[in-house]
């Protein structure tokens, strides 16, 4: 039971730290939007969402290939400290976790620019 527990953490904090870098790039991006398009609101979501989505996808392929590859993660999970944050999951998965969560926040935005329509 407890190992399940450390899991279940594990995968939330992964989550949140996803959907935490997922908001961060939709607003950052949508502030660079709203200076670039001349504060139109509705193209300023549409490129947040758009590099939220894209950022989310690299990382999920990023990840997917990592884990193909195997001999990789056994390098990646002695990064120092690593076992002091997560204490079940590997670099890779927490990776793939957190990229469902930027996915998640580009499909929030997607949401918002279709109720403004």
């Amino acid at each position: 039971m407890r190992i399940f527990k450390e899991f279940v953490i594990d995968i939330i904090k992964s989550f949140l730290i996803g959907v935490l870098v997922g908001t961060t790039i939709a607003v950052l991006f949508t502030v660079v939007g709203l200076l670039g398009q001349g504060f139109d609101l509705t193209a300023a979501i549409r490129i947040a969402r758009n590099v939220a989505i894209v950022v989310g996808a690299l990382e999920m392929v990023l990840s997917a290939g990592l884990i193909l590859k195997g001999n990789e993660i056994r390098r990646l999970n002695d990064i120092e400290g690593w076992r002091k944050r997560f204490s079940r999951l590997n670099f890779v998965y927490v990776m793939l976790i957190m990229s469902y969560g930027i996915v998640l926040v580009g499909g929030m935005l997607d949401n918002v620019l279709f109720n403004i329509r």
